[in-house]
């Protein structure tokens, strides 16, 4: 079959089996087998009288009951453990024949009167009485050698009673699926709590096992949510032991914290080395330029200075004074100046050019 992800009910399956086993003479529907698109087996064979039908019910009931508890005492124990940290596993035994149980209970203590009979007699006057030895010559007439008795009143009175218990009779009929008894098995891992530094980062976990006291208490939560009968012979364990996949998960938390610690040593490092070049980046490049920006209005004041005109530089005197004496600055000097200021620098020349000619 190539099923969707919905997936085939087993009425579904059973439908399908008794058409292909009725599709051909003489195939049995327990000899039918039907798989999915990815070899899963769906159905083990039905019989004719639906008893495999019947069994399979039973089977998924028992699991879905199982499934339920373990499933509310994981919801439970989890508040407690933490999430993952806890497996559970059911073991229902359940009865699935209908079963009718009469029950008759009498109370001797609770009695009362069903019936009751009186017989009250009594006669008054003289009347014989025979007296002697039994037997018929006594009892004749004619017969002498003893006096009769006489008597001149009788009373005779005789009661019954008859009694009869207080009584109840029961008619218990047990449902289908009845709860024989339970048998319940927890797998606690052990406590770990986040170890964390003054700066809230994570050291690490603790791996502590539970207490005694504390697995009691547990105890009572399952006997708790799978309705515990002590009568009914309910049994429930509950064990303590590191699991395998929490170690490797701390192992991988202990890798993951020292890779967050590395890489904050190394953003660290790496924002100080950027400041350094930064200052070292101002002390040598841009404090220089700076004094070098600020000298430039004193050297133009001091090439201004110089004689603007023939006349002025035909009326001084020959001699040359050195630039400690004069003031004016040397040709390196002015080259520097005019590369610093190009546009004064031309200003100047071209009024020199212009009063010469």
């Amino acid at each position: 079959l190539n099923l969707t992800s919905s997936g085939a009910g087993r009425k579904q399956i059973e439908t399908i089996v008794h058409l292909v086993a009725s599709a051909v003479e003489g195939l049995s529907p327990r000899n039918v087998k039907i798989t999915d698109q990815s070899g899963t087996l769906l159905s083990r064979g039905f019989s004719d009288d639906s008893a495999g039908g019947k069994m399979n019910d039973n089977y998924s009931y028992k699991s879905r009951f199982e499934r339920e508890l373990e499933a509310k005492v994981v919801r439970q124990i989890e508040e407690v453990v933490g999430h993952d940290r806890v497996r559970v596993n059911v073991s229902a035994n359940l009865r699935f024949d209908r079963r009718t149980i009469k029950e008759k209970l009498i109370d001797p203590d609770q009695t009362s009167v069903v019936s009751e009979q009186i017989v009250d007699e009594s006669s008054t006057g003289t009347r014989s009485i025979p007296v002697g030895p039994a037997g018929v010559t006594t009892n004749l007439p004619e017969a002498t050698g003893r006096e009769a008795a006489t008597v001149s009143e009788f009373n005779k009175k005789n009661s019954t009673r008859n009694f009869e218990s207080s009584r109840r009779e029961i008619i218990l009929e047990s449902a289908v699926g009845e709860v024989v008894s339970l048998s319940v098995s927890v797998l606690l891992d052990n406590r770990r709590s986040q170890i964390l530094d003054e700066s809230g980062n994570s050291l690490g976990r603790t791996n502590t096992p539970w207490t005694e006291g504390e697995i009691e208490t547990i105890v009572g939560l399952v006997k708790a949510a799978v309705g515990y009968n002590e009568e009914r012979g309910d049994r429930v364990f509950v064990g303590n032991m590191p699991f395998e996949a929490a170690v490797e998960e701390d192992k991988a938390s202990d890798i993951e914290a020292t890779r967050v610690r590395n890489k904050f040593i190394l953003d660290v490092v790496r924002y100080v080395a950027l400041g350094l070049a930064i200052l070292a980046l101002i002390m040598l490049v841009i404090r220089p330029m700076v004094q070098r920006l600020s000298s430039k209005p004193a050297d133009l004041d001091l090439l201004m200075g110089m004689p603007a005109t023939i006349g002025e530089l035909e009326g001084e005197e020959l001699e040359i004074p050195t630039e400690r004496e004069s003031g004016i600055p040397s040709r390196e000097k002015i080259l520097e100046i005019a590369k610093q200021d190009p546009l004064k620098t031309s200003a100047l020349i071209h009024t020199w050019l212009r009063d010469r000619s």
